[in-house]
């Protein structure tokens, strides 16, 4: 995407439409990262069947809505639907 932008887009606001793009993709992977590195952190392990098992057996529901809104967030922000089209929209 950032190079379709910087060959295809307007030559006036290319650049900056690019560099947001990848501004917001980072910061998007950031908070993915920050919310696995705390389920890793508190439970012990990113596998799937063992986080139900554990999460199950001792909800702590403050952390986990925490953790749902990082991730909910991060993935608003890197799966293209209003953000990064709203950032190339002028290029």
């Amino acid at each position: 995407m950032f190079l379709m932008v910087i060959k295809l887009g307007n030559p006036l606001k290319r650049l900056e439409a690019s560099y947001l793009f990848i501004i917001y993709s980072i910061f998007g992977s950031l908070l993915m990262l920050i919310a696995i590195i705390f389920i890793y952190l508190l439970i012990g392990t990113t596998n799937n069947e063992l986080l139900i098992i554990k999460n199950t057996l001792n909800p702590n529901n403050n952390i986990n809505y925490f953790i749902l809104i990082l991730l909910f967030i991060g993935l608003a922000i890197k799966y293209p639907y209003i953000l990064p089209y709203m950032v190339t929209f002028d290029a």
